[in-house]
């Protein structure tokens, strides 16, 4: 998918429509980009190298942080009657990202563990 940067002294935007039948102005640069536009509540462009730089690697958006499972571990917490763990993942959709470090996703993930739905080895890698 292509998309395009569009930037102006320290302000910059993303378009996923071809900007160059509007550039008018020579203020202006348009950096041609591939892939999937950046999410920038995680991303900031970075004008020395012209690339999205994480802004805080601790936190995540829902579905990385949940991917960061396995389909037998996500399986094994919604077939759960655990209220506790039903609580916690109701509360994980009220979010607009994880945060690793935030002790309440570090207590569900040792929770997670020591009701056995994770193995132990799995908490570091799951917070890593």
């Amino acid at each position: 998918m292509a998309y395009w940067v569009i930037t102006q002294g320290n302000w910059y935007g993303i378009t996923v429509q071809d900007p160059y039948p509007l550039a008018t102005s020579a203020d202006f640069t348009i950096i041609d980009m591939e892939g999937q536009p950046p999410d920038l509540n995680y991303y900031t462009f970075d004008f020395a190298t012209n690339t999205f730089v994480k802004t805080n690697a601790a936190q995540l958006s829902k579905i990385d942080f949940l991917s960061r499972f396995t389909t037998a571990e996500r399986v094994a917490v919604h077939s759960s009657t655990d209220l506790i763990l039903k609580d916690a993942f109701a509360l994980l959709q009220s979010v607009d990202y994880v945060d690793l470090t935030d002790q309440r996703t570090m207590s569900l993930v040792g929770y997670l563990a020591m009701t056995g739905v994770i193995a132990d080895t799995r908490v570091a890698e799951i917070l890593a």
